[in-house]
């Protein structure tokens, strides 16, 4: 991982993981499971660095429990996501 601290980003094997107020990150050593957050809500292509998987489900982080949002493709590395600002999700291998 590279840190650099003028635009608030950090670098995962040359692939940005977090950009100011937006971070994916892997939770899993198998990357299987990733979470997403935004800060001031985003919408468009998030990298995935080194996902396992080619489908999965997106599910809101809630004070209640994860709450299912929708499915999803990964292409290319990346997937389509649009999240409220303040928001966070899993992203889960089906």
């Amino acid at each position: 991982m590279e840190s650099r601290g003028a635009d608030r980003s950090v670098t995962k094997n040359g692939i940005v993981v977090k950009r100011g107020g937006d971070v994916i990150l892997p939770l899993t050593e198998d990357n299987r499971l990733f979470i997403a957050y935004s800060e001031k809500g985003r919408a468009g292509r998030w990298n995935l660095p080194d996902a396992a998987f080619t489908a999965g489900r997106v599910s809101e982080i809630t004070a209640e429990g994860n709450r299912p949002l929708c499915s999803c493709t990964v292409e290319n590395g990346s997937i389509e996501l649009k999240l409220k600002p303040g928001q966070a999700v899993v992203i889960a291998a089906d």
